[in-house]
């Protein structure tokens, strides 16, 4: 069940905007699903950020493809799936970044506010650095934090 944490302790109060946070390499459904929820619940804006890990975008699936087209095909793959898990009666931004996770939210959060983060802590490239983000990251800068797994 997931559980909001700010500064330690579970907390309810309006929400006007939520970030989903995934990779380019595992489901965004259950990160993507509870933002969701939660932006209709709350009447609140939402965005999901898509961060591709530059490892992934310098191998190229086929054989004779340049690993940039390649790279971009992936980086609107991986788009593409978060955005499809969004009901059309949603309005949506769409965020994509390539690199790591944690400096690609940081980065997000410096360049617009949001009241609420959502992120995944399971699957294959999974967001190692979520653990950190929810305890410590995010509290510090007033934003709740929402672990999926």
């Amino acid at each position: 069940m997931p559980k909001w944490v700010v500064g330690g302790c579970e907390e309810e109060r309006r929400i006007a905007s939520v970030l989903a946070v995934t990779t380019g390499c595992w489901d965004p459904e259950p990160v993507v699903g509870e933002a969701v929820r939660l932006a209709e619940e709350h009447h609140a804006s939402l965005a999901v950020l898509v961060v591709v890990p530059t490892a992934l975008l310098s191998v190229s699936p086929q054989i004779g493809v340049p690993c940039a087209t390649a790279g971009e095909d992936l980086r609107k793959a991986a788009c593409d799936r978060a955005i499809d898990q969004v009901p059309a009666c949603v309005p949506v931004t769409a965020i994509v970044r390539n690199g790591l996770v944690l400096p690609a939210v940081l980065g997000e959060l410096r360049r617009a506010r949001y009241d609420a983060v959502v992120l995944g802590t399971r699957g294959l490239c999974g967001l190692p650095t979520a653990g950190a983000l929810v305890r410590y990251v995010l509290p510090r800068r007033g934003v709740r934090a929402l672990a999926v797994s």
